[in-house]
């Protein structure tokens, strides 16, 4: 299905103002970080700019960290990443939402790099 690019834009736009996955209850944040510890590398897509153009984060080291409500942030090098914004394959070749496979509701459903847009 095409849909056209001002009908496109706007529905990236509401997605983006809610979309968030940077504090994950413990369970999913242990999950988000065990698939990570699987990746050389994960992309990162700019949602907020709503662009199609990611980078690749080459996985040196990963952490967490957790505040006293068991709200956990995953890190990547050092640097809190919102799990929404990243894709990795995670169950075969394709890309999966990091987000999405650990069940975080607000996570990116799509892979921008596969959207159809005119």
């Amino acid at each position: 299905m095409k849909i056209s690019l001002p009908v496109g834009l706007f529905l990236l736009a509401a997605h983006a103002a809610k979309a968030s996955c940077i504090d994950l209850p413990q369970p999913a944040a242990r999950e988000a970080l065990q698939i990570l510890n699987n990746q050389i590398m994960v992309a990162e897509y700019c949602e907020k700019c709503l662009s199609p153009i990611h980078r690749l984060i080459g996985i040196r080291s990963t952490g967490i960290v957790c505040n006293e409500r068991n709200l956990c942030r995953i890190l990547i090098n050092g640097e809190e990443v919102d799990t929404s914004h990243l894709f990795a394959p995670i169950y075969d070749e394709r890309e999966e939402n990091i987000g999405y496979a650990v069940g975080c509701s607000d996570a990116l459903l799509y892979n921008p790099r596969f959207l159809n847009i005119d």
